[in-house]
């Protein structure tokens, strides 16, 4: 017996040690497969900045290296690496003709995920880049006898490529007509009028595209900023929209008489912001029809880390705080705050002053100052819980081109 014993004792030592090769081996595979994404991240970015997608989304056939190298103005023997980048990363087909020539071509159900026309992953591969600026000092940040933070001036490449990102996703029909086609029957009762309010609208994209696809329906769009409001009224003069007003309004204290007044709500990457989030949710509510729809957008984070394991959109985000929430927020004075900030400051529009907002508005108390990665990551379930208990019906749905979750909320009639 005692041999016995000692047989199944070594077998199963055995099939342990095989099972850690095993993993071992996936685990390394994984990690051969992060780098290789990585580098191929970095060459979509670069495609993406010299719109070399749009130039392959062009073409009707495929096409030698020299033609879209004269194409796109671009050195040949560059094209010629990047183009291997993106062939041995499955981003870009190659054929051979029947001389021997290799040819590229981009098929066209990759187009609208590419190209810079869209709004799209292929934006977001554009920080990466970006933060390797930085990444110096990040490294000198994280050490304990090094600085608390970074420069803000060091993260300018990265309001600018914000701008550009933000007005394509917000000025664009497309994508604004998706997210309308998720809720039934909004795109036919904006066509036939309604009335609608955009909290936290900032510069007013979304606010004058909506008066503008929809010039049977009325837009208001309210920010805390009066800088901003100006900056959307003027953008809504040149675009000749008589359907769109804009105010300056804490989006928890809404005038007495929106009571009951609009028939959808919209507020986009806000509510993370937002330090009495039952309070403006309740102000949602009340200024909603009954029957009305409110659209929430913000991160696709669980509150739970392990609900996160291996989830695209929380990667993104919390390397975001890493590569630059904290040293930027931490960076003039060392002790403005753990992250998610500007200078320290996040305003209840959800906007930084660098963006056409001023930081010298009077703080509501929506604003929350110096917060902590833990009170602005707390996924999407405080928001939803929130919506719940002010008495509205919830549905989720994710929007992968902007790894964001859609939370569609409903008010009982």
């Amino acid at each position: 017996m005692a041999g016995m014993s000692s047989k199944k004792r070594c077998k199963g030592s055995l099939d342990t040690q095989e099972q850690d090769r095993d993993a071992t081996e996936d685990f390394r595979d994984y990690m051969a497969d992060v780098v290789s994404k990585g580098h191929t991240c970095l060459s979509i970015a670069l495609g993406h900045e010299l719109r070399l997608f749009d130039v392959l989304g062009d073409f009707d056939e495929s096409k030698s290296c020299r033609v879209i190298a004269e194409t796109a103005g671009c050195k040949e023997g560059y094209i010629k690496a990047w183009l291997r980048t993106m062939v041995s990363g499955k981003i870009v087909e190659v054929v051979e003709n029947e001389k021997g020539e290799t040819l590229f071509f981009l098929p066209k159900d990759r187009l609208s995920s590419l190209t810079s026309t869209e709004n799209n992953l292929a934006c977001l591969t554009r920080q990466v880049p970006i933060y390797s600026t930085v990444y110096p000092d990040v490294v000198r940040c994280v050490k304990k006898d090094g600085p608390n933070g970074v420069d803000y001036e060091r993260f300018a490449a990265l309001d600018v490529y914000w701008e550009e990102t933000n007005k394509m996703m917000h000025n664009s029909r497309k994508h604004l007509s998706f997210i309308l086609n998720q809720i039934p029957g909004l795109i036919t009762q904006l066509e036939n009028g309604t009335t609608v309010c955009d909290v936290g609208c900032g510069p007013g994209h979304r606010a004058n595209l909506i008066a503008g696809m929809f010039p049977n329906t009325k837009v208001t769009g309210i920010d805390i900023s009066e800088e901003t409001v100006a900056i959307a009224k003027t953008k809504a003069d040149e675009l000749m929209l008589p359907n769109v007003t804009f105010m300056s309004a804490d989006g928890t204290s809404l005038p007495e008489n929106w009571a009951e007044t609009f028939g959808y709500v919209t507020m986009s990457d806000v509510i993370h912001h937002v330090k009495n989030q039952e309070k403006m949710l309740a102000e949602v509510h009340r200024i909603l029809t009954p029957g009305g729809v409110f659209s929430l957008f913000d991160f696709d984070v669980h509150e739970r880390l392990a609900d996160n394991y291996g989830k695209p959109s929380a990667s993104v985000m919390y390397a975001f705080n890493l590569l630059y929430d904290l040293p930027a927020s931490l960076g003039d004075d060392g002790e403005s705050g753990e992250g998610h900030g500007h200078h320290g400051e996040v305003f209840a529009h959800g906007h930084a002053p660098d963006d056409g907002h001023s930081g010298d508005d009077k703080k509501p108390e929506t604003v929350l100052e110096g917060h902590s990665l833990e009170e602005v990551c707390e996924g999407f379930e405080k928001p939803m819980n929130i919506l719940r208990k002010v008495g509205f019906e919830i549905e989720i749905k994710q929007i992968a081109e902007t790894l964001e979750c859609h939370i569609i909320a409903t008010k009982k009639k």
